[in-house]
């Protein structure tokens, strides 16, 4: 991926950390991870880096409207793909112009993972990222209708499908054409 080029016609986005994620030192409260919306090989568009991102950093929060799950269920039904589970009472939906996260796309071999804290959702670095690289995460599907979610990742070890690595072990992969 080229570097960034505001000639490109692409946004940047500069991601502020949430005050409470902030350490005391001046110098990392005003540190901004930087990322930009860029067309993705995997699908659409994706969320790349800017500058290069240390495993371990919280790189910027999935934002969005705390729903009740029933409230879940029917945008979900209504064809809204970015529903997060936060708990077992509320998810978060990430379909609004402020969430940046939602342009994160799935991966079998992800360079980013989730954590849920009590009120935010982080989207956190697996490993050391380079500047122009897409960030990606494993969606955690579940096997229920595996088939309808197939992945389009291009990893060495993709499954086929969205789908957590704890359920590869029990689904058909789409080259498999054993029995």
């Amino acid at each position: 991926m080229p570097p960034f080029s505001p000639a490109s016609g692409e946004s940047l986005m500069l991601n502020r950390r949430s005050p409470s994620a902030m350490a005391s030192n001046r110098a990392q409260r005003l540190r901004l991870t930087r990322v930009r919306v860029g067309t993705s090989r995997i699908h659409r568009l994706g969320l790349f880096a800017v500058a290069a991102i240390k495993a371990g950093t919280r790189i910027l929060p999935y934002r969005g409207e705390k729903i009740p799950k029933d409230e879940s269920v029917r945008r979900l039904a209504q064809g809204n793909a970015c529903i997060f589970a936060l708990n077992d009472r509320y998810d978060i939906d990430g379909e609004t112009h402020m969430n940046t996260a939602r342009f994160i796309n799935h991966s079998c071999e992800p360079n980013c993972y989730t954590v849920v804290t009590l009120r935010t959702i982080w989207i956190v670095a697996l490993r050391d990222i380079t500047p122009g690289e897409e960030l990606t995460y494993n969606y955690g599907y579940s096997v229920e209708d595996y088939e309808r979610y197939p992945c389009h990742c291009g990893a060495k070890n993709c499954c086929g499908y969205i789908l957590d690595r704890q359920y590869w072990g029990v689904i058909k992969r789409p080259d498999d054409h054993s029995g």
